[in-house]
């Protein structure tokens, strides 16, 4: 069978994904699995006694063993998100505080106002109990270590749901990680370390010196910024650089740097193997000795999919190389992907294995077909020239195949990376080179060797951010387009992979443009149905303890009606953390108005950042006399944007202000004084709609839809 593990791979994540969408009991699952093996054996016996070469009997069991590998890949989903023992973690949940015995798995994540601690449970109180748990301390400390065995006393939660369309899902975010409870502590005397040096002696004793070894050298030797950078590319420590950094790497498409990944893997593996060839080791030696220091950084770096995929196959690729036998991109990649997902089957739906192994599929499938495509009829001498192209093209390459998943994930698509990444790539190489070699001379007598690195390192680091936030300032440098839906991700696909082909396949051309006409089709449709029957309708969100309103009107206008509060004390901003996400998952960057029913914090607190971030064309807010230092800096976001204001003064009765299909009831001056009642909103067919406390809404309605609120059609 050619590619054997390519064909095993496909079979498998397409079980995963029907386990993942159906709620299938485990018995049927493993009769259906029964049944087709049975019938498997039962056609190949009457094939072998029949002895038939019929080309359709080869198809059916061929077919046959794709099922039979796709149900087996649904059943081990089942198995490992459905079965749990009865002392597992999720079934202790509880509001009362308790004593936990449980030992640290991880190296704790260290960020600037916290630490998260990752550990497996052994004990509530006197009763045994199985799984993982995240402890949130609301402190920073570096007291805690892997392999301790602490005692906690708190309250065990479910992890948070998404209150908000389109907000980050916690709960599967953890999911994934086989975590299922979470403690947050917020005193010091709640928890206690009971015994240490219990992990893994490789962990403990070898990789995570070396981690804590690296991200000394760079604490001593270079400043905040350039050192949360390289901490972050390097031993993938993120948690102290500034949001604004993190927002420039998103807007110039170059935030893969920050993740660790297979680029950084071929570095390590690139400098180590070169490092061992200036003192003439034998190939053999150098790659068994580059291979083991890949497994360890790995572990360093906790072995997420990306890194496990880059290692696999550099080892692979190493082994093939001393046995010079060819190797086969695409069933390396499959064997991988199998490997991870039988570790962990909920691995598939995970951000950074999608866009781990679309960047390489990318550049395997993609890469030569574009680049044939642009410069097969171009002979280029100078080899500069054609060392930049070909990073031009693999740049490209990946930002045509993750276009889609980015777009999903990030409501963006960043155009300026196709260039950007020509430069920033190599700059993190640099940089990754730099920081390894000032760790190993750290460790030497000679601290001017060390110096000697430091500042050039801190040269390099700071041209690199400097690159990265100029680039991410170009105008259109990237695009807002909204969440596409799945449909549209599988059109896309299939437009991409048929016209690179267009021009030497005949099934590719026709595949081409009859999908091109049946999307044309279907986008048209779409856009008659919308103006045949426009829809009014109204989003609330939950803020906490603040309202918020969003309203899309059939015409089109967008309005936003208060921002929910803002919490300089835990640095919670309801405009950037929850109302900003969502505007930007449904491709919206302007807003027609914007509405504060009243000056007060938990109204308007949110409201700044959606100024500063966002096209307003209007504001409307009540003519109050008030004064906090929230009211003050909106006001100011507001004339330093030329934003058109109007401030209403209700008098003694209630005021009309007509805008568009709605019209808005503002309360009184008593009510506005008091702060007790919003706006109320009336659509031209009569329903009215009134912006109070929304939260109450919440608590009796499913998870998933309880956001949603629609009403009417005009």
């Amino acid at each position: 069978m050619r590619r054997p593990a390519l064909k095993t791979a496909l079979g498998f994540c397409a079980g995963i994904i029907l386990g993942y969408f159906t709620e299938i009991p485990l018995s049927y699952i493993s009769f259906i699995l029964l049944g087709i093996c049975i019938l498997y054996l039962i056609l190949g016996i009457i094939t072998k006694i029949l002895k038939s070469e019929l080309a359709i009997y080869s198809c059916i069991l061929n077919l046959l063993i794709f099922i039979i590998i796709g149900v087996s890949g649904m059943l081990w989903y089942e198995m490992r998100t459905t079965l749990f023992p009865e002392n597992h973690i999720k079934y202790y949940l509880s509001q009362k505080e308790v004593e936990v015995g449980s030992k640290i798995t991880k190296a704790p994540e260290l960020k600037a106002d916290k630490t998260i601690l990752e550990c497996n449970v052994e004990n509530i109180g006197k009763q045994v109990v199985t799984g993982k748990i995240r402890i949130t301390l609301k402190y920073p400390t570096k007291e805690f270590e892997y392999g301790d065995r602490i005692e906690i006393c708190g309250k065990i939660r479910h992890p948070n749901f998404p209150r908000n369309p389109e907000s980050f899902d916690y709960r599967e975010w953890l999911k994934r990680r086989d975590i299922y409870a979470t403690m947050n502590i917020y005193k010091s005397g709640n928890i206690r370390i009971v015994g240490e040096n219990l992990g893994n002696p490789i962990i403990s004793k070898v990789a995570l010196p070396m981690k804590k070894s690296i991200r000394n050298t760079i604490d001593e030797h270079l400043s905040w910024i350039q050192g949360a950078f390289l901490k972050g590319i390097v031993i993938r420590e993120r948690g102290f650089l500034p949001r604004r950094i993190q927002e420039y790497f998103q807007n110039t498409g170059v935030v893969h740097i920050l993740a660790v990944s297979g680029l950084h893997i071929g570095i390590v593996a690139f400098i180590i193997f070169i490092l061992l060839s200036v003192f003439r080791i034998p190939l053999v030696i150098r790659q068994i000795l580059t291979a083991v220091f890949l497994v360890l950084y790995a572990i360093m770096v906790d072995l997420r999919p990306p890194v496990i995929r880059a290692t696999i196959m550099t080892i692979l690729g190493m082994i093939a190389l001393t046995s010079e036998r060819d190797t086969d991109s695409l069933n390396i990649i499959s064997f991988a992907i199998l490997l991870i997902l039988f570790l962990n089957p909920q691995s598939l739906f995970d951000v950074s294995f999608q866009l781990s192994f679309g960047a390489v599929l990318s550049i395997i499938y993609l890469n030569p077909k574009i680049y044939s495509l642009l410069f097969r009829r171009i002979h280029i001498k100078n080899s500069m020239i054609n060392y930049f192209l070909k990073i031009f093209v693999v740049s490209l390459s990946v930002q045509i195949g993750l276009a889609p998943l980015i777009a999903y994930y990030f409501w963006k698509v960043p155009v300026i990376s196709i260039i950007a990444n020509v430069f920033v790539i190599p700059l993190t190489g640099v940089c990754i080179a730099l920081t390894f070699a000032m760790s190993i001379v750290n460790l030497l007598p000679w601290e001017f060797l060390g110096n000697i690195f430091a500042c050039a390192n801190w040269g390099v680091t700071t041209f690199t951010l400097t690159i990265i936030e100029w680039f991410s300032k170009i105008p259109y440098g990237y695009f807002g387009i909204g969440r596409p839906s799945i449909f549209m991700i599988g059109f896309f696909y299939l437009l991409i992979f048929s016209g690179v082909s267009f021009w030497v396949s005949n099934s590719a051309r026709k595949v081409f443009i009859y999908g091109v006409l049946l999307l044309a089709n279907v986008l048209l449709w779409l856009g008659v149905y919308k103006l045949s029957y426009p829809m009014l309708k109204v989003t609330y969100l939950d803020v906490g303890r603040g309202n918020c309103a969003f309203i899309e009107m059939p015409r089109g206008r967008k309005i936003l009606i208060d921002g929910g509060p803002w919490k300089w004390w835990s640095k919670f901003d309801a405009g950037a953390q929850i109302i900003a996400p969502f505007l930007r998952a449904k491709g919206i960057d302007k807003l027609d108005l914007v509405v504060a029913t009243n000056p007060k914090i938990c109204k308007i607190g949110g409201l700044k950042y959606i100024i500063d971030n966002f096209e307003v064309k209007e504001f409307i807010c009540p003519a109050v006399a008030y004064s906090s230092k929230s009211w003050m800096l909106l006001l100011e976001s507001l004339k330093y944007r030329n934003v058109p204001c109007k401030f209403i003064d209700a008098g003694n009765v209630s005021l009309v202000l007509e805008y568009g299909d709605v019209s808005f009831h503002f309360p009184d001056e008593r009510s506005l004084r008091i702060y007790e009642e919003g706006a109320i909103i009336a659509t031209t067919d009569g329903n009215t709609l009134e912006i109070e406390t929304m939260r109450n809404l919440f608590l009796h309605k499913p998870l998933k839809y309880r956001f949603l609120q629609y009403f009417g059609i005009i």
